[in-house]
């Protein structure tokens, strides 16, 4: 028999977010209440990508009754507001503050990086690169993913330029639509984040209400099977669909919030490679 893979070679997957009320049912046990979600949740996953703070910076009172909630080992992804990736926004106490918030992760040791997702009208030129630089001189030596919704990003000097900053890339698994991001692999830093999205084309530039978005296993996706995350120390894999996740098999489908106006709503997988450095795969 052979042994597990090591700590630091093994794909987490987790949803982004698990507080929704139509989960219960489907996923949490009838009657569950709001309050309980996340210990129900982590009792069938290792990770969560934490999507409230996109909208409103908690208090680190809140973080900590989050991190309450889950057993040692636990890991948060926690999702950049929107003023930092979507209005530009720079002002330093602004990021004093989000810093803040997730002290009581990092005190528990349960703290495993920012996501930073853009809009698909962020696009690759000078003004964006500098925002770029912006995020990562106020956010020194934390672990950041950038996740990229236009094409033009998806050029060669991409994968150079974010190593150097140490910027993570986030791969994305999407509709094939013109403008968006193609499914492309790269490892710019020591862990690998995927996210896997619905396919559901027609939908995905709906605004309103939530659209169901199809799922997709690992061997249907673009990013190719399982063989393709060979060679990477951890990986992280968070998925958001309508569709809630199965307390039986613990299948990592989940679902977005609604989207604002004009932006696709997302679902995502998300996979962390381990603390060591990987090289990128081809």
């Amino acid at each position: 028999m052979s042994s597990a893979p090591p700590e630091d070679r093994r794909i987490v997957v987790g949803t982004s977010g698990y507080s929704f009320a139509d989960w219960v049912g489907p996923f949490y046990p009838p009657g569950t209440r709001s309050g309980d979600f996340l210990a129900f949740y982590a009792r069938h996953f290792e990770v969560v990508e934490v999507n409230s703070t996109y909208y409103r910076i908690p208090t680190p009172r809140v973080m900590a009754l989050m991190e309450q909630k889950t057993p040692p080992g636990f890991r948060f992804v926690v999702k950049l507001n929107q003023a930092m990736t979507h209005e530009g926004a720079r002002e330093p106490a602004l990021y004093r503050e989000f810093l803040g918030a997730l002290e009581p992760l990092k005190d528990a040791g349960k703290y495993d990086g920012l996501l930073a997702q853009f809009p698909w009208a962020f696009r690759h030129g000078p003004e964006a690169l500098a925002h770029l630089g912006a995020l990562r001189e106020r956010l020194p030596g934390e672990p950041l993913f950038v996740e990229f919704r236009h094409d033009s990003w998806n050029r060669p000097d991409l994968g150079p330029w974010l190593r150097e900053r140490r910027l993570g890339f986030c791969a994305v698994d999407e509709p094939r639509l013109k403008g968006l991001m193609p499914p492309v692999t790269m490892v710019t830093t020591e862990d690998a984040y995927v996210r896997f999205h619905g396919r559901n084309a027609r939908n995905w530039w709906s605004g309103g209400e939530r659209q169901r978005r199809s799922t997709c296993s690992a061997k249907q996706s673009p990013l190719g099977p399982p063989r393709t995350l060979r060679g990477l120390p951890r990986a992280i894999a968070t998925t958001t669909t309508t569709a809630p996740p199965s307390s039986s098999n613990g299948s990592a489908a989940s679902r977005s919030s609604p989207s604002r106006r004009g932006e696709p709503t997302c679902s995502s997988t998300t996979a962390t490679p381990g603390r060591r450095r990987a090289t990128p795969s081809s």
